[in-house]
């Protein structure tokens, strides 16, 4: 397999995709069916990004503050590595709060006792889908807080950065 790089951005507002939330689902296959380009026939690469891309549209919508204002989803694949990076408005304490529980996360996953985890309040739903990223698809996420010049606020331009190690993928499922 030769060396291909796919790179692309997305730019949306959350409050388009509330009004229809069929949009989300055909963005998450639209993303999952480019970049899956390098890997014909792996219909399941296909699927496990849609499901990524997906659960990024929806955390967006669904936590994300500024539903006016647009948000991104950039997704980047190398032949080794799907790098997906959502770029969205939050308040501070919810950066908190999901910096947080992804380190509970990373305990449960060296502990191996996913029935142990207390999901907050705030992220419930998305304390499955974190988990699954991180140890069924050796996922890592990364938030990164945008910092700016200007007043401080207690809204911020966030970055959720998840990668995917496609061997790792591959391995899983061809055994």
């Amino acid at each position: 397999m030769k060396n291909e790089t796919i790179n692309f951005d997305i730019m949306f507002l959350p409050i388009d995709i509330i009004s229809s939330w069929k949009r989300a689902s055909i963005s998450s296959s639209f993303c999952s069916h480019l970049l899956n380009t390098s890997h014909a026939n792996k219909k399941y690469i296909e699927n496990i990004i849609s499901t990524v891309v997906n659960e990024c549209l929806e955390f967006s919508i669904k936590h994300g503050v500024k539903k006016t204002e647009n948000y991104t989803l950039s997704c980047k694949q190398t032949n080794e590595k799907t790098s997906i990076t959502l770029s969205l408005y939050l308040q501070s304490q919810q950066i908190t709060l999901l910096k947080n529980y992804i380190k509970k996360i990373q305990v449960i996953k060296e502990n191996n006792e996913l029935e142990t985890i207390l999901f907050t309040k705030e992220f419930s739903e998305l304390g499955y889908a974190i988990y699954s990223l991180i140890k069924d698809y050796k996922g890592k996420i990364k938030i990164e807080p945008i910092k700016k010049k200007e007043k401080p606020s207690s809204i911020i331009k966030t970055n959720i950065i998840l990668n995917l190690n496609i061997k790792d993928i591959k391995n899983d499922y061809q055994n």
